[in-house]
């Protein structure tokens, strides 16, 4: 890895040598498109205001992804670019390889130009994607193998869930409520048994939060993400600050820890898919969809 390390290096300071105030601002800017903050508010968005199923599966791909992600980055142990000679414009902890921020990017805009199969958006997902690989490699948190690593991955996990996605959700369909809960709730604890540590245990925690909410929603919500602009952005603001304050609710006052990054974790994502949907109907923020009608007997 040492020619790799060395050429990825003088790529990193020929990127930089071309920078300024202007442009390290610039994917500063970028660079949050994958983070985990800006996920906590867009995977709710779209379940919120435009598509509840694209929400989801985007929910559940991306969770899953960033634990792979992690998975990878303490298996492979590969350093970040050292400084100096390259400046870290922003700072990063852990292995480097692959690149989480990437990886997520390519998972999350790629999964939503597949479903809306629209050029505009296929375009937009791939400069989005570029961008947010430049800007790791820009800001001296990693170098070039790492974003094309993170790229490579996201893109086969992207093809993997749309393959399996579909199948999966008819089985997860056929289950009764119980055994939704119990398979929400479950598969990721077996998930974090595998491996403890990396950090996974707020992805896992996260995922158990979403099908668990999904499931209570399905069955005793059933909201609308349809409605007026007004009314989407109304549900985007109070959702997004009740999100927030149990984000940062939880965090302030919950110990660190495995099983607390867990739970806290499931609580603001049941929250997200749950109890907020329930408030949106009854402020009058989204209509209750017409309940599901019995079987015809036989």
């Amino acid at each position: 890895m040492g020619w790799v390390q060395s050429w990825g290096i003088a790529a990193i300071l020929s990127l930089q040598s071309h920078g300024g105030p202007a442009l390290s601002g610039f994917f500063r800017v970028v660079t949050l498109l994958g983070d985990e903050k800006f996920f906590l508010l867009f995977l709710p968005l779209v379940y919120w205001c435009f598509d509840k199923r694209l929400g989801l599966r985007l929910a559940v791909l991306v969770l899953l992804s960033n634990t792979l992600n992690l998975w990878l980055k303490w298996g492979f142990g590969l350093p970040r670019p050292p400084a100096p000679p390259v400046a870290h414009i922003t700072e990063e902890t852990g292995p480097g390889f692959p690149s989480g921020h990437t990886q997520s990017v390519t998972v999350a805009f790629g999964y939503v130009a597949s479903q809306l199969q629209r050029w505009p958006v296929h375009i937009a997902a791939a400069v989005l994607v570029l961008l947010v690989g430049l800007s790791r490699i820009y800001l001296g948190v990693h170098y070039p193998h790492d974003v094309v690593g993170g790229l490579v991955i996201g893109y086969l996990a992207l093809l993997l869930f749309v393959r399996l996605a579909p199948v999966a959700e008819r089985q997860w369909a056929a289950l009764g409520v119980a055994r939704r809960c119990l398979m929400a709730v479950g598969a990721p604890l077996v998930l974090l048994a595998v491996w403890p540590g990396a950090g996974t245990a707020s992805s896992l925690g996260a995922l158990a939060g979403f099908g668990v909410g999904a499931t209570i929603e399905s069955e005793h919500v059933r909201f609308s993400p349809e409605g007026p602009l007004l009314q989407r952005l109304l549900r985007l603001v109070i959702g997004a600050v009740l999100v927030v304050a149990v984000y940062v609710g939880l965090k302030a006052v919950l110990p660190e820890g495995v099983l607390w990054s867990l739970i806290r974790y499931a609580a603001v994502a049941l929250v997200a898919s749950a109890a907020v949907p329930s408030l949106f109907v009854r402020l009058g923020l989204a209509r209750a969809e017409a309940s599901r009608l019995p079987a015809a007997a036989s």
